[in-house]
């Protein structure tokens, strides 16, 4: 972290959601797109002789994968940090990129505004850690990765990693999601899986569609907004 600036590696061999992330990071406040590459190899040179703080990492990438390039930093001790951006959704892969010390995982398609919400959170973990050399309490661990540290407050009985788990529900699927469906997947009832689309939804995070193809009521379905629903 140098000049109060968090330097960013981006490593995804999709040029345009290179494009397209590059920039979200780019407009993020207190963050500096270093350096980017489209395959691991290469971000293993570029850490051999630069620094850096954090890497946002593709899997899917030639030559040497988004997990054997993090284990490989691993083994040679490199001290960065990792957010996922990945198609990959399977539990597995997600386990090991969190055993290998993942900060986040982002399913794609990934909303720029999550993203962003990924990166703030991301400056308020290393801000917290360089503002306490004497030690965290266990309120201040407590709030190192939470909702409220990004200034975001739920409504009472909306909890901040239970949204989460549902909100990268509706970005990882490929269709539109009824709240039976976000409940089964997430081990939900459906009253709760509603209450938290419902709060996305009102956010400007999540779409409503209704479907009238059964007769009746229409269902109501939902689906991860790309944007964020711009201010009045």
């Amino acid at each position: 972290m140098s000049d109060g600036l968090i330097d960013v590696v981006f490593v995804e061999d999709d040029p345009l959601a290179a494009q397209i992330n590059g920039h979200a990071v780019r407009c993020c406040p207190g963050f500096r797109l270093a350096a980017s590459f489209c395959d691991g190899g290469e971000l293993l040179a570029y850490l051999d002789r630069h620094k850096a703080d954090l890497i946002l990492l593709d899997l899917y990438l030639p030559h040497v994968d988004g997990l054997e390039a993090v284990s490989a930093l691993r083994r040679r001790r490199v001290g960065v940090d990792y957010i996922v951006l990945s198609s990959d959704n399977d539990p597995s892969t997600i386990r090991e990129a969190l055993r290998l010390g993942a900060f986040d995982y982002l399913v794609k398609p990934c909303s720029a505004e999550r993203l962003r919400r990924s990166l703030q959170s991301y400056r308020r973990y290393r801000e917290t850690l360089e503002e306490r050399p004497a030690g965290l309490s266990q309120k201040d661990l407590d709030g190192l990765r939470s909702s409220e540290s990004l200034g975001e407050t739920l409504p009472k009985g909306l909890h901040s990693l239970t949204l989460k788990a549902v909100e990268d529900c509706l970005a990882g699927a490929s269709f539109p999601l009824s709240a039976s469906d976000v409940a089964e997947a997430l081990a939900l009832s459906r009253v709760t899986a509603r209450r938290y689309l419902e709060f996305l939804q009102r956010e400007g995070r999540a779409e409503l569609r209704l479907d009238r193809s059964g007769g009746g009521r229409p269902a109501h379905l939902f689906v991860a907004r790309t944007e964020r629903k711009s201010e009045p």
